[in-house]
């Protein structure tokens, strides 16, 4: 095996420098993405004197570079710069210069984003740095402003600052008169003091408050001048907590008077960027959180949604590049979009761009290459084992907020139920989204649900008497649907808390686990719980994962105390952290998986630092990161029923990741503890299909039957020689009645027996 990893180790350094890229799918022994291709992009710049040459900030995963125009990204990944980029400048003489601001600082870089250095500011460095400006005339002229409530000017390239005359306001963008190159403005999200916009008319080193009779309940986001009329301003920003306010004024006498302009019917007053067209001043596009791009063709009076090609309506920022007339888009969640006809229709330019913020991930147990996975921007699917991934368009709601959790159900593997996080204006414009069409069109349930409830995980309980429940923990409580989603109840009995774990035995679905900061139990379906002593801590509990094979075995994680493994059913704790490693004063583990045929094979993502497995039920930890990127915070793993040598895992910050793993002899194979056979199926009770998992310790010849439960013989699975190992076979039982059948595996020393329960 060893032998193996090394060669792939020395294929994957030669890719590397010759700059030929790994294949995107699933590869051997090597983690790989295909997608989806997402980011929050806040930021956008074009190279002055070459447009191909594009560079984006996102949220997640740093800087992006394109010199093909958005035709293909590569990571500018920095150990020196922050992951959290908030804007990026050229030089606009000598754009090898560059300057990049950030939630923890201000720097800049010489050799176009291959290395950056921090530029300290008189008051320090760690302030987030929103906006700055550079002169385009004397390029040496730097003026920035931090959240912090300083604000700075630098007349030799950021080695020496001097503090503006300023009040202490939040700087949120700093805007250049195209006309006046001495004129900058100031927008803040100081709106209660009155104190939104300010001006100066000799670069900063004096300012003038204009906020006037501006409306002083908007947060200002930015401002745009008209090239044409420069008097003529252009004011957005977000209305917190009003649906019906202003979020946008104009000026057209420099800011002495602001008249409203907000579009009507905003579902959220909250507009974040302006942009001009270089062809007609008039023409003015806005970029709103909840609406996505709006377009006016008469300096604000009337407007019209453009939405052509995009797939969200949570929209960051427009640049255009003044001479080929390209519009490029950065949105939240959904990554960078480009027009080429002003806006009117736009097509995605995200490849290679791997910062979805995905969620949860739930993979069809009948047929495991259907993966569904919810991000940041809604619902995706891969049909092919995630090779490459379809946006899920619900269509209804218009508004789409961020998708927290999906779940294929167990039994009825059409049936798939979605999450998400709550709709400003109350769960009828999100609820529970449900598909009876493995994901093809959708409806939306929220009878029962209470509003501004964030969704955290589904889960699917089941039990012999044909009884389905789905369980919803949430931000208010623990809720339950026994009608497929379409209504639902809170489970009265268990305190109305946050509820971010849930777990559904796959052993015994009527053993169904919750938790907020305390453990909850039912092994009755929901029907009674009991609070278990829980593993030690204060943290939430986020996660809980049973055994696959012994149902007394659990696996719980608290938010900052680590992972803990129970062997009696949750009665009892141990910390099993042991060599995993402590990262930023604390352990934080998620993404807990575990070998439905070998359950001592664990995996467990740690926070910033990638996946671990471990080989003795959590004992000993050994490094699985071999191509992945680890720098996010949570993920969720899930092993394929199918074939266990295919692992997925959906992260925060980094879209989702595959790996194969590839068996190169008779010692990579997981052999049971003892010569006693094993057999077990999931999932149990089920509906047309189930996978019979079992292993073997020497290769026989060994016959696997199913029988009703009157003893008959039913069907003939396997009646063959068979390798030692771990095997596992799906049984297609939609030719039979529903009712309890038998699994009878038998070799030339043991037999084995096992209950399977078929609901139809």
């Amino acid at each position: 095996m060893k032998k193996k990893l090394n060669l792939v180790i020395i294929i994957g350094v030669f890719i590397y420098v010759t700059g030929y890229l790994m294949p995107l799918n699933a590869d051997e022994n090597r983690w790989s993405t295909a997608g989806p291709y997402n980011a929050n992009v806040l930021s956008i710049a074009i190279h002055p004197f070459d447009n191909q040459i594009i560079y984006i900030g996102t949220v997640e995963n740093g800087i992006y570079k394109t010199t093909d125009g958005g035709g293909n990204w590569m990571p500018m990944n920095n150990e020196d710069l922050p992951t959290n980029i908030r804007v990026i400048r050229f030089h606009p003489s000598a754009p090898d210069t560059m300057y990049s601001a950030t939630i923890s600082g201000f720097y800049k870089s010489g050799d176009m984003g291959l290395s950056w250095s921090l530029i300290v500011l008189p008051d320090g460095w760690q302030y987030e740095i929103r906006s700055f400006v550079i002169h385009p005339v004397h390029p040496n002229i730097l003026i920035i402003g931090s959240t912090h409530g300083t604000h700075y000017r630098s007349t030799n390239g950021g080695v020496d600052w001097t503090s503006m005359d300023l009040p202490l306001v939040v700087a949120q963008e700093h805007v250049l008169d195209p006309v006046d190159t001495n004129r900058v403005y100031l927008v803040t999200q100081s709106a209660s003091p009155q104190m939104s916009i300010f001006r100066s008319d000799d670069l900063g080193i004096s300012w003038e408050n204009i906020h006037n009779d501006l409306d002083t309940s908007i947060f200002g986001y930015d401002m745009a001048i008209d090239p044409v009329n420069p008097n003529t301003l252009y004011f957005c920003g977000n209305r917190f907590r009003d649906t019906t306010g202003a979020c946008m004024s104009k000026s057209t006498d420099g800011g002495e008077h602001w008249f409203d302009i907000t579009p009507d019917n905003l579902i959220e007053p909250h507009i974040r960027s302006i942009s001009i067209s270089p062809s007609n001043h008039n023409t003015i596009l806005i970029c709103t959180a909840g609406d996505g791009v709006l377009k006016s063709y008469d300096g604000g009076q009337t407007w019209q949604e453009i939405k052509n090609g995009l797939t969200n309506r949570m929209a960051a920022r427009i640049v255009i590049d003044s001479l080929s007339r390209i519009y490029y888009l950065g949105t939240f969640f959904d990554g960078i979009y480009r027009s080429i006809d002003e806006g009117d229709n736009w097509e995605k330019i995200s490849d290679n761009i791997t910062n979805s913020r995905c969620r949860d991930i739930s993979i069809n147990l009948l047929g495991s290459d259907t993966i569904f996975v919810a991000s940041a921007n809604g619902i995706y699917r891969s049909t092919n084992g995630a090779f490459n991934w379809e946006y899920l368009d619900f269509l209804y709601p218009d508004y789409k907020r961020f998708a927290t959790c999906v779940k294929v159900d167990p039994i009825h593997s059409e049936y798939i139920y979605a999450g998400f996080y709550p709709h400003p204006l109350g769960p009828e414009f999100i609820g529970i989204a449900r598909s009876i069409n493995c994901g093809e069109s959708w409806d939306f349930y929220y009878e029962g649900l209470p509003s501004f409830t964030g969704y955290n995980k589904l889960d699917v309980a089941f039990n012999g008497s044909n009884q389905h429940r789905i369980f919803l923990a949430s931000t208010s409580g623990l809720y339950y649907s026994d009608d497929f989603a379409q209504t639902w109840s809170r489970e009265q009995s268990l305190p109305d808390d946050v509820y971010y774990a849930l777990n559904v035995s796959s052993v015994n679905s009527e053993h169904v686990y919750t938790g907020s900061s305390t453990l909850y139990k039912s092994t009755d379906l929901g029907a009674t719980w009991e609070n278990l002593p829980g593993p030690p801590g204060y943290s939430s509990i986020n996660e809980i994962t049973s055994d696959p094979i012994n149902p007394d075995i659990l696996y719980c994680c608290r938010s900052r105390d680590g992972i803990y493994k129970s062997i009696d059913g949750g009665y009892s704790w141990q910390n099993i952290c042991n060599n995993l490693p402590y990262v930023e004063d604390w352990f934080t583990v998620s993404g807990v998986a575990i070998n439905p045929l070998n359950s001592d094979e664990v995996f467990a993502n740690v926070f910033k630092s990638g996946i671990f497995v471990s080989n003795d039920g959590g004992e000993n930890w050994d490094d699985f990161n071999y191509g992945l990127q680890t720098n996010y915070a949570k993920a969720v793993t899930i092993i394929d029923p199918l074939d266990t040598s295919r692992i997925y895992l959906a992260t925060d910050q980094q879209s989702v990741w595959s790996i194969t793993r590839i068996q190169t002899s008779i010692d990579d194979d997981i052999h049971p503890p003892d010569k006693f056979i094993t057999l077990s199926n999931y999932p149990n009770p089920f509906n047309a299909a189930t996978i019979i998992n079992f292993s073997i310790y020497s290769s026989e010849h060994i016959t696997l039957n199913i029988y009703n439960i009157l003893g008959q013989h039913v069907e003939s699975i396997i009646h063959s020689l068979r390798q030692a190992g771990n095997h596992s076979i799906s049984w297609d039982a939609s030719a039979h009645p529903s009712g309890v059948y038998f699994a009878k595996l038998k070799t030339a020393e043991s037999e084995k027996n096992i209950k399977m329960l078929l609901l139809k």
